[in-house]
Protein backbone atom coordinates (compact mmCIF):
# COMPACT_ATOMS: atom_id res chain seq x y z
CA UNK A 1 0.00 0.00 0.00
CA UNK A 2 1.41 3.29 -1.07
CA UNK A 3 1.19 6.13 1.83
CA UNK A 4 0.14 9.71 1.28
CA UNK A 5 4.20 10.76 1.49
CA UNK A 6 4.92 8.18 -1.12
CA UNK A 7 2.69 9.11 -3.22
CA UNK A 8 2.83 12.83 -2.96
CA UNK A 9 7.12 11.86 -3.81
CA UNK A 10 6.14 9.62 -7.06
CA UNK A 11 4.00 12.56 -8.39
CA UNK A 12 6.96 15.49 -7.85
CA UNK A 13 9.30 13.16 -9.40
CA UNK A 14 6.73 12.36 -12.70
CA UNK A 15 6.07 16.22 -12.79
CA UNK A 16 9.90 16.70 -12.62
CA UNK A 17 10.60 14.18 -15.50
CA UNK A 18 7.98 15.72 -17.83
CA UNK A 19 9.35 18.99 -16.90
CA UNK A 20 13.01 17.62 -18.33
CA UNK A 21 11.77 15.88 -21.47
CA UNK A 22 13.46 17.93 -24.55
CA UNK A 23 11.23 20.86 -25.73
CA UNK A 24 9.73 20.80 -29.91
CA UNK A 25 12.46 22.03 -31.77
CA UNK A 26 12.08 25.45 -32.84
CA UNK A 27 12.24 24.40 -36.45
CA UNK A 28 9.09 21.88 -36.14
CA UNK A 29 7.55 24.76 -33.85
CA UNK A 30 7.94 27.42 -36.30
CA UNK A 31 6.77 24.45 -39.18
CA UNK A 32 3.29 23.74 -37.75
CA UNK A 33 2.64 27.30 -36.84
CA UNK A 34 2.60 28.13 -40.65
CA UNK A 35 1.13 24.82 -42.31
CA UNK A 36 -1.77 25.81 -39.77
CA UNK A 37 -2.66 28.28 -42.19
CA UNK A 38 -5.03 26.38 -44.51
CA UNK A 39 -3.52 28.67 -47.55
CA UNK A 40 -0.08 28.01 -46.80
CA UNK A 41 1.98 27.39 -49.90
CA UNK A 42 4.96 25.20 -50.32
CA UNK A 43 6.98 28.40 -50.73
CA UNK A 44 6.45 28.82 -47.16
CA UNK A 45 8.06 25.85 -46.02
CA UNK A 46 10.73 25.12 -48.23
CA UNK A 47 12.84 27.98 -46.70
CA UNK A 48 11.94 26.73 -43.00
CA UNK A 49 12.96 23.12 -43.99
CA UNK A 50 16.33 24.11 -45.28
CA UNK A 51 16.96 25.53 -42.13
CA UNK A 52 17.39 22.26 -40.55
CA UNK A 53 19.95 19.85 -42.78
CA UNK A 54 19.54 16.80 -40.93
CA UNK A 55 15.21 17.13 -41.38
CA UNK A 56 16.05 17.49 -44.75
CA UNK A 57 18.48 14.51 -45.28
CA UNK A 58 15.40 12.38 -42.97
CA UNK A 59 12.56 13.61 -45.42
CA UNK A 60 14.62 13.20 -49.04
CA UNK A 61 15.92 9.44 -47.74
CA UNK A 62 12.01 8.67 -46.96
CA UNK A 63 10.45 9.80 -50.23
CA UNK A 64 13.43 7.93 -52.20
CA UNK A 65 12.35 5.03 -50.04
CA UNK A 66 10.15 1.65 -51.19
CA UNK A 67 7.47 3.35 -49.23
CA UNK A 68 6.64 5.71 -52.27
CA UNK A 69 8.02 3.38 -55.02
CA UNK A 70 8.77 6.12 -57.45
CA UNK A 71 10.57 5.51 -60.57
CA UNK A 72 13.33 8.34 -59.99
CA UNK A 73 15.80 9.88 -57.63
CA UNK A 74 14.77 12.96 -56.25
CA UNK A 75 17.09 15.52 -54.40
CA UNK A 76 14.98 18.35 -54.23
CA UNK A 77 13.21 19.12 -51.21
CA UNK A 78 11.02 21.41 -52.73
CA UNK A 79 9.71 18.23 -54.92
CA UNK A 80 10.04 15.80 -51.82
CA UNK A 81 7.69 18.10 -50.24
CA UNK A 82 4.91 17.99 -52.74
CA UNK A 83 5.06 13.93 -52.84
CA UNK A 84 4.94 14.29 -49.20
CA UNK A 85 2.15 16.65 -48.83
CA UNK A 86 2.28 19.23 -45.78
CA UNK A 87 -0.02 17.38 -43.05
CA UNK A 88 2.11 14.37 -43.51
CA UNK A 89 5.10 16.17 -43.35
CA UNK A 90 4.28 18.17 -40.48
CA UNK A 91 3.59 13.97 -38.66
CA UNK A 92 6.49 12.91 -39.73
CA UNK A 93 8.76 15.75 -38.09
CA UNK A 94 6.98 15.48 -35.08
CA UNK A 95 7.28 12.19 -34.65
CA UNK A 96 10.26 11.69 -35.71
CA UNK A 97 11.50 13.93 -32.49
CA UNK A 98 9.72 12.06 -30.29
CA UNK A 99 11.10 8.58 -31.62
CA UNK A 100 14.60 10.39 -30.88
CA UNK A 101 13.56 11.81 -27.79
CA UNK A 102 12.14 8.64 -26.21
CA UNK A 103 15.12 6.37 -27.18
CA UNK A 104 17.46 9.52 -25.70
CA UNK A 105 15.29 9.64 -22.83
CA UNK A 106 14.14 6.59 -21.89
CA UNK A 107 17.55 4.27 -23.11
CA UNK A 108 17.89 3.10 -19.29
CA UNK A 109 14.31 1.02 -20.24
CA UNK A 110 16.37 -2.19 -21.88
CA UNK A 111 13.21 -3.51 -23.72
CA UNK A 112 12.32 -0.55 -24.94
CA UNK A 113 11.32 -1.98 -28.52
CA UNK A 114 9.09 -3.27 -27.04
CA UNK A 115 7.56 0.09 -26.88
CA UNK A 116 8.14 0.75 -30.11
CA UNK A 117 6.83 -2.31 -31.30
CA UNK A 118 3.14 -2.52 -29.81
CA UNK A 119 3.04 1.70 -30.47
CA UNK A 120 3.61 0.69 -34.33
CA UNK A 121 1.19 -2.39 -34.27
CA UNK A 122 -1.52 -0.07 -32.44
CA UNK A 123 -0.72 2.69 -35.01
CA UNK A 124 -0.82 0.46 -37.96
CA UNK A 125 -4.51 -0.84 -36.66
CA UNK A 126 -5.84 2.37 -36.01
CA UNK A 127 -5.04 3.47 -39.46
CA UNK A 128 -6.44 -0.07 -40.86
CA UNK A 129 -9.65 0.87 -38.39
CA UNK A 130 -10.28 4.26 -39.77
CA UNK A 131 -9.72 2.98 -43.20
CA UNK A 132 -12.58 0.10 -42.70
CA UNK A 133 -14.78 2.80 -41.20
CA UNK A 134 -14.75 5.18 -44.39
CA UNK A 135 -12.95 7.67 -42.13
CA UNK A 136 -11.03 10.36 -44.19
CA UNK A 137 -8.01 10.38 -44.70
CA UNK A 138 -6.69 12.79 -42.02
CA UNK A 139 -8.35 10.78 -39.53
CA UNK A 140 -6.97 7.55 -40.66
CA UNK A 141 -3.32 9.58 -40.32
CA UNK A 142 -4.56 11.29 -37.00
CA UNK A 143 -5.27 7.83 -35.50
CA UNK A 144 -1.80 6.47 -36.93
CA UNK A 145 -0.06 9.18 -34.98
CA UNK A 146 -2.17 8.76 -31.81
CA UNK A 147 -1.21 4.97 -31.65
CA UNK A 148 2.37 5.86 -31.42
CA UNK A 149 2.19 8.17 -28.90
CA UNK A 150 -0.25 6.87 -26.66
CA UNK A 151 1.25 5.15 -24.08
CA UNK A 152 4.00 7.46 -24.02
CA UNK A 153 3.01 8.14 -20.34
CA UNK A 154 3.68 4.45 -18.59
CA UNK A 155 7.56 5.31 -19.80
CA UNK A 156 7.68 8.15 -17.73
CA UNK A 157 5.80 6.22 -14.03
CA UNK A 158 8.38 3.36 -15.20
CA UNK A 159 11.21 5.96 -14.30
CA UNK A 160 9.42 7.34 -11.54
CA UNK A 161 9.23 3.74 -10.25
CA UNK A 162 12.85 2.82 -11.11
CA UNK A 163 10.81 -0.08 -13.15
CA UNK A 164 13.48 -1.14 -16.20
CA UNK A 165 11.22 -3.27 -18.23
CA UNK A 166 8.34 -2.10 -20.46
CA UNK A 167 5.18 -4.84 -19.84
CA UNK A 168 2.27 -5.07 -21.86
CA UNK A 169 -1.06 -3.79 -21.16
CA UNK A 170 -2.93 -6.92 -21.14
CA UNK A 171 -5.62 -8.73 -23.18
CA UNK A 172 -8.98 -7.74 -21.75
CA UNK A 173 -10.93 -3.91 -20.54
CA UNK A 174 -10.47 -5.42 -16.85
CA UNK A 175 -7.12 -5.46 -17.09
CA UNK A 176 -6.70 -2.17 -19.32
CA UNK A 177 -8.71 -0.19 -16.60
CA UNK A 178 -6.87 -1.91 -13.97
CA UNK A 179 -3.35 -0.45 -15.06
CA UNK A 180 -4.90 3.39 -14.76
CA UNK A 181 -6.45 2.15 -10.84
CA UNK A 182 -3.40 1.03 -10.52
CA UNK A 183 -1.50 3.80 -11.28
CA UNK A 184 -3.33 6.28 -9.71
CA UNK A 185 -3.40 4.39 -6.54
CA UNK A 186 0.68 4.55 -6.71
CA UNK A 187 1.53 7.90 -8.07
CA UNK A 188 -1.89 10.16 -7.75
CA UNK A 189 -2.06 10.18 -11.54
CA UNK A 190 -2.17 7.65 -14.80
CA UNK A 191 -0.58 7.13 -17.85
CA UNK A 192 -3.05 8.44 -20.39
CA UNK A 193 -3.17 11.94 -18.48
CA UNK A 194 0.49 11.73 -18.37
CA UNK A 195 0.61 11.28 -21.88
CA UNK A 196 -2.04 13.64 -22.83
CA UNK A 197 0.74 16.48 -20.41
CA UNK A 198 2.93 15.62 -22.72
CA UNK A 199 1.19 16.13 -25.78
CA UNK A 200 0.41 19.56 -24.56
CA UNK A 201 4.23 20.26 -23.85
CA UNK A 202 5.32 19.61 -26.80
CA UNK A 203 2.03 22.09 -28.15
CA UNK A 204 0.42 18.81 -30.66
CA UNK A 205 -3.37 19.09 -30.93
CA UNK A 206 -5.76 19.73 -27.93
CA UNK A 207 -7.42 16.76 -30.36
CA UNK A 208 -4.53 14.43 -29.79
CA UNK A 209 -4.00 15.28 -26.14
CA UNK A 210 -7.77 14.43 -25.65
CA UNK A 211 -7.24 11.41 -27.43
CA UNK A 212 -4.07 10.10 -25.61
CA UNK A 213 -5.81 11.07 -22.44
CA UNK A 214 -9.55 8.68 -22.55
CA UNK A 215 -7.50 5.74 -25.19
CA UNK A 216 -7.98 3.73 -22.06
CA UNK A 217 -11.69 5.00 -21.30
CA UNK A 218 -13.30 6.41 -24.70
CA UNK A 219 -16.69 6.84 -23.13
CA UNK A 220 -15.78 9.29 -19.92
CA UNK A 221 -17.64 12.82 -20.54
CA UNK A 222 -18.87 11.59 -23.81
CA UNK A 223 -18.24 9.57 -26.41
CA UNK A 224 -14.47 10.18 -27.88
CA UNK A 225 -14.07 8.92 -31.31
CA UNK A 226 -10.51 8.63 -31.63
CA UNK A 227 -9.73 7.64 -28.10
CA UNK A 228 -12.08 4.87 -29.31
CA UNK A 229 -10.03 3.71 -32.53
CA UNK A 230 -6.88 3.47 -30.14
CA UNK A 231 -8.94 1.89 -27.64
CA UNK A 232 -10.58 -0.48 -29.78
CA UNK A 233 -7.02 -1.13 -31.78
CA UNK A 234 -6.06 -3.02 -28.77
CA UNK A 235 -8.57 -5.76 -28.98
CA UNK A 236 -8.14 -6.12 -32.88
CA UNK A 237 -4.69 -7.72 -32.19
CA UNK A 238 -5.22 -9.85 -29.12
CA UNK A 239 -5.78 -13.52 -30.30
CA UNK A 240 -7.64 -14.22 -27.56
CA UNK A 241 -10.64 -12.19 -28.16
CA UNK A 242 -13.07 -13.70 -30.28
CA UNK A 243 -15.24 -11.97 -32.57
CA UNK A 244 -18.34 -12.46 -30.20
CA UNK A 245 -16.12 -10.80 -27.63
CA UNK A 246 -14.42 -7.68 -30.06
CA UNK A 247 -18.24 -6.62 -31.51
CA UNK A 248 -19.42 -6.40 -27.93
CA UNK A 249 -16.45 -4.36 -26.08
CA UNK A 250 -18.04 -1.18 -25.65
CA UNK A 251 -21.86 -1.15 -25.97
CA UNK A 252 -23.35 -1.36 -29.75
CA UNK A 253 -24.67 2.55 -29.43
CA UNK A 254 -21.47 3.80 -28.71
CA UNK A 255 -19.64 1.81 -31.60
CA UNK A 256 -21.56 3.23 -33.73
CA UNK A 257 -21.71 6.98 -32.60
CA UNK A 258 -17.83 6.64 -33.47
CA UNK A 259 -18.39 5.70 -36.82
CA UNK A 260 -18.39 1.49 -36.23
CA UNK A 261 -19.84 -1.30 -36.16
CA UNK A 262 -19.58 -5.09 -35.55
CA UNK A 263 -18.28 -6.15 -39.06
CA UNK A 264 -16.03 -2.85 -39.29
CA UNK A 265 -14.34 -4.64 -36.66
CA UNK A 266 -14.18 -7.96 -37.54
CA UNK A 267 -13.19 -6.94 -40.97
CA UNK A 268 -10.44 -4.88 -39.73
CA UNK A 269 -9.30 -7.95 -37.30
CA UNK A 270 -9.15 -10.31 -39.82
CA UNK A 271 -7.01 -7.90 -42.09
CA UNK A 272 -4.66 -7.51 -38.81
CA UNK A 273 -4.40 -11.49 -38.97
CA UNK A 274 -3.72 -11.59 -42.65
CA UNK A 275 -1.00 -8.87 -42.04
CA UNK A 276 0.35 -10.25 -39.41
CA UNK A 277 0.62 -13.99 -41.01
CA UNK A 278 2.72 -12.30 -43.62
CA UNK A 279 4.90 -10.61 -40.99
CA UNK A 280 3.75 -6.96 -42.49
CA UNK A 281 2.83 -6.18 -38.81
Amino acid sequence: MTTIDEKHALSKKIVDLIDHLPPLPETIIELRKVAADPKVRFSNIIPILKRDPPLCADLLHLVNSAYFSLNHAVNDVGEALRIFGVEPLINFVTLSFSEKAIREYFSEIKNLNTYFHHSRQISKVAALLAKKAKKDRKTQEFVSVAGLLHDIGRLIIMLAEDKKSFELAGNSIESLLCIIKSEHDITGMNHCIIGSTICKKWQLSELLQKTIQYHHTPLENGVHSEAGIIFLSHFITFEEVSDMMLATTLPQDKINDMGLSAKILIAAKNDFLKLQAKDKI
